[in-house]
């Protein structure tokens, strides 16, 4: 299992891989892990509020109810992560890589999704209100149950449906 201060301690130091890192319920709020690799991480509970995560390797990662909220996380690879019930409000998600990420019940709101790719993403019963996904590409995403509005950069926020899945790329 690897410690909030170890993984610190070597991240510092240079190291960047960390793959298959075990950080459940870690208090790690406004660190800088920027370009590490996580790869199937169970960051579980985690809060990872306020973080820089640039460019970091997430995927197939764990992250059941972590709090992200402002966090910079653009250019992250969460493919295939699991974040159900994660807040992420406010947080920076710009061009990072959701494909198949289950996003069920997260907090979403205020979250910059712009121009990420989200083919298959799960966001059943998720909260959008204010989020930005202008160029994601939701091809295939389910949005069951999901609450609120979306901005599209257009003159009206698009409505969600239940039940709605997403057959295209938004511009």
């Amino acid at each position: 299992m690897k410690e909030r201060s170890n993984l610190l301690e070597e991240y510092q130091l240079g190291q960047r891989d960390f793959d298959r890192a075990s950080l459940e319920g870690a208090q790690l709020a406004g660190v800088v892990l920027d370009d590490a690799r996580l790869p199937h991480a169970n960051l579980d509970g985690a809060d990872l509020s306020r973080a820089s995560l640039r460019g970091v390797d997430l995927e197939g990662a764990s992250l059941v109810g972590a709090k992200l909220d402002g966090a910079d996380l653009r250019g992250c690879k969460l493919a295939g992560a699991d974040l159900t019930g994660a807040s992420l409000l406010r947080s920076k998600l710009r061009g990072s890589d959701l494909r198949r990420a289950k996003l069920s019940g997260a907090d979403l709101r205020g979250a910059d999704l712009r121009h990420a790719g989200m083919a298959g993403v799960d966001l059943s019963g998720a909260r959008v209100w204010g989020s930005k996904i202008a160029g994601a590409t939701l091809s295939g995403a389910v949005v069951r149950r999901t609450l609120g509005w979306i901005s599209l950069e257009q003159p009206a926020p698009a409505p969600i449906r239940a039940g709605d899945i997403f057959p295209r790329t938004w511009t």
